[in-house]
C-alpha cells in the first residue's frame, strides 16, 4: 500500500509541476492527472500483460518461423531447437519490480480524475 500511495503521490506532484507551464486552474490540474495516469496505464498495463506470459507463444512462434524462413527448411532449423519451455524459462526472469504497483496507481489516478471532474461539473 505504501508503494501505491507513493506512486499516486508522484502522479499528483507531476501534475502540479505541469501547472507551472499552463494556466493554473482545477480543470487543467484534472486533465494533467488524467493524461499522466492514462500514459502510465497503457505502458504498464502492456508490461503487466507481457509479464503474465500472454505473448510468449506468439513471440516464440514468430522467432521459430523466422529461423525456418532463413534456413529454408524445417530439418535444418530443428538441429538447434529451442523449445517453448526453454523460451518461457528465459523470459520469466525478465520482470520489473513495481509494474503492478504503478499499474494500480495509474488506475487510481484515472479514477481520481473522473471523481474530480464530476465534482468540478457540479
Amino acid at each position: 500500500m505504501k508503494k501505491i500511495s507513493g506512486y499516486l503521490l508522484a502522479i499528483l506532484l507531476a501534475s502540479s509541476f505541469f501547472l507551472i507551464f499552463i494556466q493554473k486552474n482545477l480543470l487543467n490540474f484534472i486533465n494533467c492527472i488524467f493524461m499522466i495516469s492514462i500514459i502510465l496505464f497503457v505502458i504498464f498495463g502492456f508490461q503487466f500483460i507481457r509479464e503474465g506470459g500472454f505473448f510468449n507463444f506468439a513471440i516464440y512462434s514468430h522467432k521459430k518461423f523466422m529461423k525456418v524462413f532463413r534456413k529454408k527448411s524445417l530439418k535444418d532449423a530443428d538441429e538447434d531447437e529451442v523449445t517453448l519451455d526453454r523460451y518461457k524459462s528465459y523470459h520469466k526472469n525478465i520482470k520489473w519490480n513495481d509494474t503492478k504497483y504503478i499499474f494500480i496507481s495509474s488506475i487510481l489516478g484515472i479514477l481520481l480524475s473522473f471523481l474530480l471532474s464530476i465534482k468540478y461539473m457540479i
